[in-house]
């Protein structure tokens, strides 16, 4: 309730209402709204686990007169259980009624609400691919020789992340096809000098996203952007820090979900009236003087399949 303090109910010159400043992270440089996602009915449920025997090869050669060899496979439950993430902000009738031309009070605080539910599901995303003890089956971590933030030869960004599909495929039977690393691991990618070499003599030589994923043979090259205020709430001076950290996760991804996949996460929501992505609530508070606006979701990033993903601790 920012109008709450003045800044809302006081007139200002009407030829800057053409003009404001807000600072807030790019919509578009989030990561996890890129991964594919399940829409559920429930809050919490079990889902199947299918065992590792499909890679076994058994004894199939059958003697006359002999029964054929059996072979079973394991199937066990495992549990999603949603979060529900919930902001809200009460806009008064005073605030509306002299908010100038250029301010909107109630997209305002919908727009802001939203966009502290997406950084909140943004890091959540970060820390449950990144956090090396909950996350992959496959983990591992460089030299400090052959550190990515060493921009030398000896470094082999594109050998690692072979290395890290190879594991994976031999982990799940699938090759990855997402690679996911923060904007600081990507320029320092950039700047690597086997990339460099790599691409040199493609069209004007420029290091996008793109190119690096056909470098690495990966489908995708997920470059999270999004930074967040780690400094005590209120503070006069900023402690802006990336949200993404120094780490690398390869991964198989299924675009959408499927039966009998080894898709390495999802993003599990609940589409509960209405409720997705995101619900929006607005009703009256008498006693305030003014409308509360409430936004909802019901969501949670879930590693699935934990064999077919790898994280690399790049560089420190």
């Amino acid at each position: 309730m920012p109008y709450g303090k003045g800044l809302g109910l006081q007139q200002i010159n009407p030829g800057l209402s053409n003009l404001s400043v807000k600072y807030a992270n790019d919509r578009n440089g989030y990561v996890f709204n890129k991964f594919p996602t399940l829409q559920v009915a429930h809050e919490t449920d079990d889902y199947y686990m299918y065992g590792r025997e499909a890679f076994q090869i058994p004894e199939t050669i059958r003697a006359n007169g002999a029964e054929a060899n059996q072979s079973e496979y394991i199937l066990s439950t495992a549990t999603y259980s949603l979060d529900r993430h919930s902001l809200k902000d009460i806009v008064t009738d005073r605030e509306r009624n002299n908010a100038n031309i250029g301010l909107n009070p109630d997209v305002d605080t919908m727009e802001h609400l939203i966009d502290q539910i997406m950084n909140r599901l943004e890091y959540n995303a970060q820390s449950t691919i990144f956090t090396t003890a909950t996350s992959f089956d496959n983990t591992g971590s460089l030299a400090a020789a052959y550190t990515w933030n060493l921009l030398t030869t000896t470094t082999d960004v594109i050998g690692d992340v072979n290395s890290m599909t190879s594991v994976i495929m031999k982990s799940c039977g699938k090759e990855a096809n997402n690679l996911v690393m923060g904007e600081q691991t990507f320029r320092y990618l950039k700047e690597q000098p086997n990339v460099i070499d790599r691409i040199k003599y493609s069209e004007r030589g420029i290091i996008t996203a793109d190119i690096l994923s056909a470098v690495f043979n990966v489908g995708n090259l997920l470059v999270g952007k999004a930074v967040y205020d780690a400094g005590v709430e209120g503070s006069a001076t900023p402690s802006t820090t990336w949200m993404w950290n120094l780490k690398v996760a390869a991964m198989y991804l299924e675009p959408n979900a499927k039966l009998k996949s080894p898709s390495a996460l999802y993003n599990i929501a609940m589409n509960s009236n209405g409720e997705y992505p995101y619900a929006v609530k607005k009703y009256r508070n008498e006693a305030r003087e003014g409308d509360e606006i409430e936004v909802n979701a019901f969501h949670k990033t879930l590693l699935t399949g934990k064999s077919a993903g790898y994280l690399l601790t790049a560089h420190a």
